[in-house]
């Protein structure tokens, strides 16, 4: 059988720090990646976050929404000083495979791992098991949505935000994102997070006409709901999104829109 991604121009918008999987398992598939990193991140220094973690024993819970997350809060740690013992009467709370992959990477195991990425589902879920007694730490990043702790609260659940690390948008590279876009060299749009696609729109904003004609016709590929929601704001029309929000599903979703265009599905 023909591989229906032999040859097709996929655009990786991930961080350079984060692209390499992508690319890598895109190359297998006989696809051809093209990086272009729209945002970039760094760890957040402040007496807050020195406050919150030498209080942490507070807590019972922390809860990551990305590997991100759990990267910078151990960073943290290790800045300040704070000596990792003081997580022993902690459990923790996943959403994602790649965070408790990046968990597992510290040494510890996750006590929840939601079977919905969907904050309700996620939030009544975590309630119905454990209870709404609890103290929990949400640890996100700038640009993250707070939505999970609104639905927590609404649960009874005292929560409270921390924030670890700031989302940048990544312009170095908008020359030749520009020349891409006009010679319409792409055959597939990925981002990974609502973040990616408000920075491409702004180093797109003068490609006025193409945009127009790219968003409508070429195919656009997201993790999770709230990028997917994004992507349509932008103005893409053929926006899919894998159940499973991982870069290996959105390839996978790639793989089986190409397959069933080459049979006339």
């Amino acid at each position: 059988m023909k591989n229906p991604m032999k040859g097709k121009n996929i655009l990786v918008t991930r961080s350079t720090a984060q692209a390499k999987p992508m690319m890598e398992r895109l190359r297998v598939m006989e696809a051809n990646p093209v990086h272009i990193p729209l945002i970039t991140f760094q760890a957040i220094r402040s007496d807050e976050i020195k406050q919150g973690l030498e209080t942490i024993e507070q807590f019972q819970w922390l809860f990551f929404t990305s590997a991100n997350g759990v990267r910078f809060f151990f960073d943290n740690l290790q800045h300040y000083g704070i000596v990792q013992r003081k997580l022993d009467t902690i459990k923790f709370a996943v959403i994602g495979e790649k965070t408790d992959q990046m968990l597992q990477l510290y040494g510890y195991q996750a006590s929840f791992f939601p079977s919905s990425y969907q904050a309700d589902s996620m939030g009544k879920q975590f309630v119905r098991f454990f209870g709404n007694d609890k103290r929990v730490l949400l640890v996100v990043g700038s640009k993250s949505t707070f939505e999970i702790q609104e639905v927590l609260q609404a649960e009874q659940v005292q929560t409270t935000a921390l924030v670890v690390y700031e989302t940048a948008y990544e312009t170095a590279y908008q020359q030749r994102l520009t020349e891409l876009i006009q010679q319409d060299n792409l055959d597939v749009y990925t981002f990974t997070s609502p973040s990616t696609v408000v920075s491409f729109d702004n180093q797109t904003k003068d490609l006025e006409t193409e945009m127009k004609q790219i968003k409508s016709t070429r195919l656009c590929v997201c993790i999770g709901s709230t990028t997917k929601e994004a992507a349509q704001e932008s103005g893409f029309q053929r926006v899919l999104t894998p159940k499973q929000f991982t870069t290996e599903k959105m390839i996978q979703t790639i793989f089986h829109h190409f397959l069933q265009e080459s049979e006339g599905v």
